[in-house]
């Protein structure tokens, strides 16, 4: 989920990794989500919203479908560097920040 938000909202809320530091005190509980699109979404095309783009402001992410983004999941995994690249549109403006 937090590859797309990434990719939609142009790098504005970023995709990380779920990390925990216990304190040892006390249970500690843990709860999880699982995102499942219904079919009628997995194969619309998404990308970053149009209000954001500009001519100084290119999209950095192709659009894609949420089948591609969880695909890209299984063959590599959950890091979230690993699955935004593939997405990534090559441009020098992106190469220089």
């Amino acid at each position: 989920m937090g590859v797309f938000m990434q990719l939609i909202s142009y790098d504005r809320f970023k995709g990380v990794e779920h990390r925990v530091v216990a304190t040892g005190v006390g249970p500690r509980l843990s709860s999880v989500m699982f995102f499942r699109p219904s079919r009628n979404y997995k194969n619309k095309p998404y990308g970053p919203v149009k209000e954001l783009l500009s001519p100084n402001n290119p999209p950095r992410y192709k659009e894609t479908r949420v089948l591609d983004i969880l695909a890209c999941y299984a063959k590599r995994g959950a890091d979230v560097n690993s699955v935004l690249p593939e997405f990534r549109i090559s441009s020098t403006i992106w190469d220089r920040r």
